[in-house]
C-alpha cells in the first residue's frame, strides 16, 4: 500500500499513500468513537474505508487528476468508486448465521461505503434491498478481488487482530443492549440505534477529513481558567432591585445544581430572567465537575446566538477572533462532493459552539456528510437549547430522539431554557417522548417568578374581526409615537416588517428596521443603537420605534415601554412581552395586540395554527367574569395553550411527505418500520436478516427543518466582506480558507431558493472558487437598513 497513492495535495503536491492514510484515519476514528464504547469498530471503518484506492483504476484517475495540476479531472464521467470495497470486505468476511455478528458486520459495513455519499436506503421506500446490492456490486466497478490482495501487511495484522478476538463485537451488543434496556417503543429503539450506526460515520468522515487536511485534534479543556473568569465577572452584578435579586437567586441555584451528574434538565425562566449567563455558570461548572468537553449553546434565532456570543466573549474575557468561541449559523457552504468542499466543512471542535436548531438537527437526519461529520463532538458536552419552543411541530419526535440520544448513549448533559416550556415529556410515547432527569428543574419557585415578572406590563387586545390594513396599523404605532413613547412592533413576516417599517419611517424620524434579510453585521449595529437610544434621556431619543420580525422575541436583551405584537402563537406573544418594561423601569408597560386584515400566512402555518390557538384563549378569558387579559401570559394558560396546540397538530409531527408516489412519514423512514419493509416482505420474499432497514437516504432527502430550505450567501456589503470575500476567492489553503468561512458569517444572509434561484437569473451571485459551494452577493443587491432585494431596484434604492 506504500506504493498506491491516497491523495495529493493540490497546493503542495506532496503525495500520502493509502496505507499511511489508512493508519491514521483508524486511529483518529477510533479516538472519536471511543465516546459511546465503540472504539474498536472505528478502528475497523477507519483501517478499510479507502480500501478501493489500492485499484489500478484509482491509481490512474488520481494519476490522471495530477496531470491537471490538482483540479478534478474532467474528462471523466464518474470518479472510480472507491468505497464500496471495504464495505464488502467487511460483510463477505463477517457476516453468516450469527446473528449479532451479521448485525454489526452491517453496521461496519455501511459506514465503510458512505464516508463520501452519506448513509444509503438500507431498504428502500419501494422495497427494494438497497443494502444486498451494494454488497454484491460487480467485481469490475469495486475491484474487491484487486484491492483484497494488495491490503498492507500493518494493516492486515490490525485486522486479523480484530476479527480474532471479537472485542468489536462485544462493543455493538453492549450499546444494542443499552438501547434496548431504556424500554422504549420498538420504534424508538430502532431510531436510536440509526443514530449510533451515523454517529460512527461521524467519526470516520471527521477523521477522513482531518488527515487529508493535516489537521490535529484539538487539546480538551479543563474549564478551570473559564469558570474563575466567570465568578469575576458575575461580581460586578447586585441585588440591588427587585429584578437583579431574581436574577442572582437562579443564577445561584444554577450553580449549586452544577454538581449534578450529566443527564436532561431545565431551565424555566420568564423573559429577562438572566438564562444566558445562569445557563453559562451552570455548563462551565457542571463542564468541569463531569470533565465534558465542550459547551454548545443552540437557539432558533441569529439574534440569539448573536447576544449569547457577546455576552460569552464578555464574561470570559474572550477575543472576537478567538477559536475558543466558534459561531456557526449560516448555510455559506453549499455540499458538493468535492475534496474542496468537504474538508471546508465545520467539525465543531471549539470549545464553545454558538449554532442555529436547524444546524442541529441537520447534524443527525440530514444525508449530507457535511452535516453528519459533527455529530461525535456533541458527546461528552453541555448542550444549552434557549428558546426550544420555537421548533417546528413537524420535529418535536426528531428533536426528542435526538436529545435522547445525547442523554443516554453519548453521556452528555442538554439543558433546556426558556420562559415558554413545550410538553415535550408528554407526546407520544411510541415516537420518542423526553425523559428527564429527577428534579430536572434548576429554577428556584418557576411559577413564583413567572407571576413576578408577568407583572410588568398591561395586556390589551385590539384585534377586530376584519382585521387592520397598513395605513390603520401605522395610525397604531403612530398614537404611541405622539405620546413620545419607545415602542416595539413585532411583526410576522419580512414583508410586513419592510412594508410597515417603510411606511412609518415616512411619518417620524427615529425608526428601525430588523429581519433576517439583513446580515448579522447589520443587526448587530441596529442593536447596539437602539440600546443606546432605549437608555438615553435626551429628547431626541423620543418618539422611538423598531419594527422586527419574530428575530428579536426571543434572547434579546431590549427593553422598551410599549409592544405591539401581530396576533400569533401565545409562546411567541409571551416573549414579545418579556421586551416591554423588562427592567421595571415604570410601573407597567403596554403589550398591544393587533391582526392584519391581509395577511397571508399560506406558507407560514406554525403561525397560523398559533394564532387560531390564542384566538381560542382569549375568547375563552373575555367570556369569563372578572376577565383580566393578563390571565394570557400566566403559566397555566400557556400550558392550556401548548395542549390545545398539540393535540391539533399530533398527525402533523410525524411529517408525513408523498414521496416516489407513497404517502409515507419522514420520521418512520429512519425506524425500521417505513413501508419499504413492509413492500419487500408483501413479495413473498423472506427478510433479509438486517439489523437495520432504515431509508436513511430518503429520509435525510426529504427532511427539512423548514419547509423552504435556506441557502447561505455573503453579501458583499462593506470593505471588509469585500476583502473576505476577495480572500476567498484567492487562496489555496484549507486552514486560511476554513478561519474565512468563519469570518464570513457576520456578513452571510440565508436565502430561501426562490430567491436564490432568482438572484442568480439577475447574475447577482458568483462562486467564489469553482466546486467551493460557498457564494456571495453582489453589493447593489443589498442595503444595510432593508437587507437583502430580489428586485433590481436594490440598486439605487435609498431613503430620502
Amino acid at each position: 500500500m506504500t506504493d498506491y497513492i491516497a491523495r495529493i495535495n493540490p497546493v503542495t503536491g506532496q503525495k500520502q499513500s493509502v496505507e499511511d492514510h489508512l493508519l491514521a484515519v483508524a486511529a483518529l476514528c477510533q479516538n472519536f468513537s471511543s465516546k459511546i464504547q465503540l472504539g474498536n469498530c472505528g478502528n475497523i471503518v477507519g483501517l478499510l474505508h479507502d480500501l478501493g484506492k489500492c485499484s489500478q483504476e484509482f491509481q490512474g484517475y488520481i494519476g490522471e487528476v495530477t496531470q491537471v495540476g490538482g483540479s478534478t479531472f474532467k474528462n471523466r464521467v464518474l470518479k472510480p468508486d472507491h468505497s464500496s470495497a471495504g464495505g464488502q470486505y467487511i460483510w463477505n468476511t463477517l457476516s453468516g448465521d450469527d446473528y449479532s455478528l451479521t448485525g454489526v458486520a452491517q453496521a461496519l459495513a455501511l459506514t465503510a461505503c458512505s464516508h463520501h455519499s452519506g448513509l444509503p436506503d438500507c431498504i428502500a421506500i419501494d422495497g427494494t434491498d438497497c443494502f444486498g446490492r451494494r454488497m454484491l456490486k460487480e467485481e469490475f466497478r469495486t475491484h474487491l478481488s484487486e484491492v483484497s490482495a494488495k491490503i498492507a501487511e500493518s494493516v492486515y495484522k490490525k485486522l486479523e487482530k480484530h476479527f480474532s478476538n471479537r472485542l468489536f463485537q462485544q462493543e455493538f451488543t453492549k450499546l444494542v443492549t443499552v438501547i434496548k434496556y431504556q424500554k422504549e417503543s420498538q420504534f424508538a429503539s430502532y431510531l436510536q440505534l440509526g443514530l449510533a450506526l451515523r454517529f460512527l460515520l461521524s467519526a470516520l468522515i471527521d477523521a477522513d477529513r482531518m488527515d487529508a487536511a493535516g489537521r490535529n485534534v484539538r487539546p480538551g479543556e479543563d474549564w478551570q481558567a473559564q469558570t474563575e473568569c466567570l465568578e469575576q465577572y458575575l461580581k460586578q452584578f447586585q441585588p440591588d432591585s427587585q429584578l437583579n435579586k431574581l436574577r442572582q437567586d437562579i443564577s445561584e441555584a444554577c450553580f449549586r445544581q452544577s454538581k449534578l451528574p450529566p443527564g436532561l434538565y431545565r431551565l424555566s425562566v420568564p423573559t429577562g430572567g438572566g438564562k444566558t449567563l445562569s445557563s453559562l455558570r451552570f455548563g462551565l461548572n457542571h463542564a468541569k465537575i463531569n470533565n465534558l468537553e465542550r459547551i454548545f449553546y443552540i437557539a432558533p434565532f441569529t439574534t440569539i446566538l448573536d447576544q449569547n456570543a457577546e455576552v460569552i466573549r464578555k464574561a470570559l474575557d474572550v477575543p472576537p477572533d478567538s477559536p475558543f468561541v466558534l459561531e456557526h449559523h449560516s448555510n455559506i457552504l453549499e455540499e458538493k462532493q468535492t475534496s474542496l468542499n468537504e474538508q471546508l466543512a465545520e467539525n465543531w471542535e471549539a470549545p464553545v459552539v454558538l449554532t442555529t436548531s436547524v444546524q442541529f438537527l441537520e447534524t443527525f437526519y440530514s444525508h449530507k456528510t457535511g452535516c453528519n461529520r459533527r455529530l461525535h463532538n456533541m458527546a461528552n458536552s453541555v448542550i444549552i437549547f434557549d428558546e426550544v419552543q420555537a421548533l417546528p411541530e413537524e420535529m418535536m419526535f426528531f428533536f426528542n430522539n435526538a436529545v435522547n440520544f445525547l442523554t443516554r448513549i453519548c453521556s452528555s448533559t442538554v439543558l433546556l431554557c426558556t420562559a415558554t416550556q413545550p410538553p415535550l415529556d408528554k407526546l407520544d410515547k411510541d415516537k420518542g417522548v423526553l425523559c428527564f432527569a429527577p428534579d430536572a428543574e434548576l429554577a428556584p419557585d418557576a411559577w413564583g417568578n413567572y407571576t413576578a415578572l408577568n407583572a410588568r406590563v398591561k395586556l390589551e387586545n385590539r384585534s377586530k374581526i376584519a382585521g387592520y390594513n397598513l395605513e390603520e396599523l401605522k395610525d397604531i404605532v403612530l398614537e404611541q409615537a405622539r405620546q413620545g413613547k419607545k415602542i416595539l412592533v413585532v411583526v410576522n413576516t419580512k414583508a410586513q416588517a419592510k412594508a410597515l417599517y417603510i411606511s412609518v419611517k415616512a411619518a417620524i424620524p427615529n425608526v428601525y428596521h430588523l429581519s433576517t434579510s439583513m446580515c448579522p453585521y447589520h443587526r448587530k449595529q441596529v442593536l447596539t443603537k437602539l440600546k443606546y437610544q432605549l437608555e438615553s434621556n435626551e429628547s431626541l431619543s423620543r418618539p422611538l420605534v423598531c419594527i422586527s420580525t419574530q428575530l428579536i422575541e426571543a434572547g434579546v436583551d431590549i427593553d422598551f415601554e410599549v409592544v405591539i405584537r401581530y396576533l400569533a402563537g401565545l409562546d411567541s406573544i409571551t416573549q414579545s412581552a418579556g421586551r416591554c418594561n423588562r427592567n421595571f423601569k415604570d410601573k407597567q408597560g403596554l403589550v398591544i395586540l393587533v391582526n392584519p386584515g391581509d395577511e397571508n400566512l399560506d406558507h407560514l402555518k406554525e403561525i397560523q395554527h398559533g394564532k387560531t390557538v390564542t384566538q381560542r384563549l382569549i375568547s375563552e378569558i373575555e367570556q369569563a367574569r372578572d376577565s383580566n387579559l393578563n390571565q394570557l401570559l400566566s403559566p397555566g394558560k400557556l400550558s392550556r395553550f401548548f395542549d390545545y396546540y398539540y393535540f391539533q397538530q399530533r398527525g402533523v409531527m410525524e411529517c408525513k411527505k408523498t414521496i416516489d408516489g407513497i404517502e409515507e412519514s419522514v420520521l418512520n423512514l429512519f425506524s425500521n418500520t417505513h413501508n419499504g419493509v413492509k413492500a419487500y416482505k408483501s413479495s413473498n420474499k423472506p427478510v433479509p436478516g438486517y439489523c437495520f432497514y432504515q431509508a436513511f437516504r430518503t429520509g435525510g432527502e426529504n427532511f427539512r427543518v423548514i419547509d423552504s430550505p435556506t441557502k447561505g450567501v455573503i453579501t458583499a456589503c462593506n470593505p471588509d466582506a469585500e476583502s473576505i470575500i476577495n480572500k476567498l476567492c484567492s487562496l489555496g489553503d484549507m486552514v486560511q480558507l476554513g478561519g474565512l468561512l468563519r469570518k464570513s458569517q457576520q456578513y452571510a444572509v440565508n436565502l430561501f431558493e426562490y430567491e436564490f434561484e432568482k438572484l442568480a437569473e439577475l447574475g447577482a451571485l458568483h462562486e467564489t472558487q469553482p466546486e467551493s459551494g460557498v457564494f456571495y452577493l453582489e453589493r447593489s443587491y443589498y442595503d444595510s437598513e432593508i437587507g437583502i432585494s430580489t428586485e433590481p431596484e436594490a440598486q439605487t434604492f435609498k431613503f430620502c
